[in-house]
């Protein structure tokens, strides 16, 4: 089996998830048509007798805000292992999870700056905590936000806490306007389609 990777029709994509019409079909319209354009682009970057070739198209679409936080709950996972490896456990709450997804959505470049934003709100946090003696060999450390800062509340096992201060966005996204985007994404998918309800049927009696 081989397996061919492109970008071509990424900006159409792009194009068309952050459309108006976009967010009131349904996700299966919205794939169909995406998918319909990609394809198009496709035959205007190669060849047909290339394309013939290929058993199969497949088009990814831009991921929601409930499917980032559900790949930054993979991140977590595997940063939280690393750690028990180390001899100290370490938890975090769900706003430091939603914390951490407003800062690293990016409809543009996928998952990558999420990745980015575990090391520089969980990763580098929890770095600082072992350096200083935060945390030790078999304690627990809580990961939280600080309601008045907005930064990382640490919290270890003795009930003594700390903040962490992240560093600015250090790929080519910015914080602000990944949480925008966050916050306008989450929007639109709590909204939904348009729900447009048939008329009623309405039945004559039998004379």
């Amino acid at each position: 089996m081989l397996v061919l990777t492109s970008n071509v029709g990424s900006r159409k994509i792009l194009q068309m998830a952050t459309s108006s019409d976009a967010l009131s079909s349904s996700r299966e319209q919205s794939y169909t048509k995406m998918r319909a354009a990609v394809k198009a682009e496709l035959g205007s970057a190669f060849r047909p007798e290339f394309l013939n070739r290929l058993d199969e198209v497949i088009v990814f679409e831009s991921l929601r805000p409930s499917e980032m936080e559900t790949v930054a709950g993979l991140m977590l996972k595997d940063l939280f292992t690393r750690c028990e490896e180390e001899g100290f456990k370490v938890k975090c709450t769900p706003a430091l999870t939603q914390l951490v997804v407003r800062g690293g959505f990016s409809t543009t470049f996928g998952a990558r700056p999420l990745r980015r934003a575990v090391q520089r709100f969980c990763e580098d946090a929890v770095a600082e905590a072992v350096l200083s003696g935060f945390v030790g060999e078999g304690e627990e450390l809580e990961l939280d936000v600080c309601k008045k800062s907005g930064d990382v509340l640490l919290r270890n096992g003795k009930g003594k806490t700390t903040t962490h201060a992240a560093t600015s966005g250090q790929g080519i996204e910015e914080d602000e306007v990944a949480m925008a985007a966050y916050d306008s994404a989450a929007a639109a998918e709590k909204k939904g389609p348009i729900d447009v309800k048939p008329p009623p049927v309405v039945t004559k009696p039998v004379l």
